[in-house]
């Protein structure tokens, strides 16, 4: 897959990834995932450049206990709860193979 190919991909996951975040309590990381779509957009730079620092961004997001990576949602309704999780972990999951982490 090219660099714009995955760029195009990232940026749906992304917002979508933020809806659920402040939809859920995680607006702490929303800042993060905004800069990585805003770097991904910003057209100054190649779709390589671009691509690269963003997976550095995102990936580095993912590690260390309290990362992105160990947000889950927490809804008294677990129907709501097990919907959100798994739309969740698709999310991540897809975001993982495009940026390499």
């Amino acid at each position: 897959m090219t660099a714009e190919e995955s760029i195009k991909n990232a940026i749906p996951l992304l917002r979508s990834l933020i809806g659920l975040l402040r939809a859920h309590g995680g607006a702490n990381f929303i800042c993060g995932i905004n800069l990585v779509v805003s770097n991904l957009e910003d057209e100054r730079f190649s779709a390589e450049e671009r691509f690269a620092m963003c997976a550095r961004l995102y990936c580095g997001q993912m590690k260390g206990a309290g990362s992105l990576a160990d947000f889950v949602v927490w809804d008294q309704n677990s129907v709501v709860r097990d919907a959100a999780n798994a739309k969740l972990d698709a999310i991540f999951r897809d975001l993982w193979n495009i940026f390499s982490c």
